[in-house]
């Protein structure tokens, strides 16, 4: 059983599990602390204690030490459905600023029109 509290205890933790779900392949430790906007030293503990809890993987490649979401963790579907709410709730937010922007810009110009026309006329 996973302790849900353990999971989200720290930003670090939430911004490595939100970067390591966003990605198809493996990553390197200096990749998902850039990733993420983290410093190395919070992400390089945050991965341990995630590698701990079963959360994510570590492999070994040639050259470097690879994490990734681990998706037979109990936890998986719950982090998914966490993460994929929160990204449909992102592009809607940003979709009603988008709009309203539009908006606004459809104003200014159906303004600047009236304008334009009136000059001509003069």
């Amino acid at each position: 059983m996973f302790d849900l509290v353990k999971i989200f205890s720290s930003p670090a933790k939430v911004s490595v599990l939100r970067t390591l779900y966003a990605q198809t392949n493996p990553l390197p430790l200096r990749h998902v602390a850039y990733l993420s906007n983290q410093p190395l030293f919070s992400v390089q503990r945050a991965l341990a204690q995630l590698v701990e809890d079963k959360l994510i993987t570590r492999q070994k490649n040639k050259r470097y030490v690879l994490f990734q979401l681990n998706k037979q963790a109990p936890a998986f579907n719950m982090i998914k459905d966490i993460f994929s709410r929160e990204a449909k709730e992102i592009i809607k937010l940003r979709a009603q600023t988008y709009h309203k922007k539009a908006q606004s810009m459809l104003d200014f110009m159906s303004g600047a029109y009236e304008l334009f026309r009136k000059v001509k006329k003069v």
